[in-house]
């Protein structure tokens, strides 16, 4: 899921700011691609060990099952789509 927000125009200039956002079930909850909760692998991998062989990838770090703190939205969320596509076939 994501958002854009667009602001009020200033000089013909009007910025987009893009959110994304992550359903996680096992929390029962929506949170922004950012937050605290997706850092470290082995938090995010218990939050999927309903499919272990996801899980296992995301905390042993595969390779493209990963991001460090300072990754760009962007990488996070090429993440985040190989994960759920992963997840959804795994159901």
């Amino acid at each position: 899921m994501y958002q854009e927000q667009e602001f009020i125009s200033t000089n013909n200039y009007a910025p987009t700011q893009t959110s994304y956002y992550i359903e996680v079930p096992a929390l029962g909850k929506v949170l922004g691609i950012g937050d605290l909760k997706f850092v470290g692998s082995k938090k995010v991998a218990a939050y999927l060990k309903d499919c272990p062989a996801l899980a296992e990838k995301i905390e042993k770090k595969a390779d493209g099952y990963s991001y460090g703190m300072i990754s760009s939205d962007q990488m996070k969320l090429m993440f985040w789509e190989k994960v759920i596509k992963e997840y959804d076939a795994c159901k």
